[in-house]
């Protein structure tokens, strides 16, 4: 019996993990959209933490700050040790900076991708849908009028053509009696 239990499990197991790694294979564009603006969030993150870097090396870049970062160390050369510090930190800004720059143009890029993929995306679903198959046998009109493609829309239009028509009714209404009540007083 357990073994009988254990043989279903690994076969069902197997099975599924089959079918797993076969949708993960096959991408489709809602997916690829999806990872591309998952890509697109981790730019704009890493912008944000390069940026506040920068903001912090332009503050520690300050001549006052630099004097204070230095203050416990003993030196007989202190301007060196300034320049020294002030060097190291103009290297790192310069590498955010290109750093920086680098993201931008990868930020562009996967929004260019985006469009692209949410295009992609929608002409396929539009190739998706099916086409209207032709009826056998010839239909009362006023049932051909209810199954044309445009019928829904039709429905539509006509709801809110309704809607309106008693909205204004009811406007009306309110209207001819805030008349009638200020012809009373």
């Amino acid at each position: 019996m357990r073994k009988s239990i254990g043989l279903v499990s690994v076969i069902l197991l197997l099975v599924f993990s089959g079918t797993g790694a076969a949708q993960d294979s096959i991408k489709t564009p809602e997916v690829t959209v999806m990872d591309l603006k998952q890509q697109l969030s981790d730019i704009e993150y890493k912008q944000l933490q390069l940026r506040m870097r920068l903001a912090e090396l332009e503050q520690e870049l300050k001549p006052v700050n630099i004097e204070r970062a230095l203050a416990g160390i003993g030196s007989t050369r202190p301007e060196e040790l300034r320049e020294q510090r002030r060097k190291l930190l103009t290297m790192e800004r310069d590498v955010l900076q290109t750093e920086l720059g680098r993201l931008e143009d990868k930020r562009l890029q996967t929004e260019s991708a985006i469009v692209d993929a949410e295009a992609a995306a929608y002409w396929k679903s539009a190739e998706a849908l099916p086409s209207p198959s032709p009826l056998p046998q010839p239909l009362d009109p006023s049932l051909q009028l209810m199954l044309a493609p445009d019928a829904k829309a039709a429905h539509v239009l006509f709801q809110i053509t309704l809607v309106a028509v008693i909205f204004i009714l009811f406007c009306a209404a309110v209207l001819s009696i805030s008349i009638k009540l200020c012809r009373r007083s």
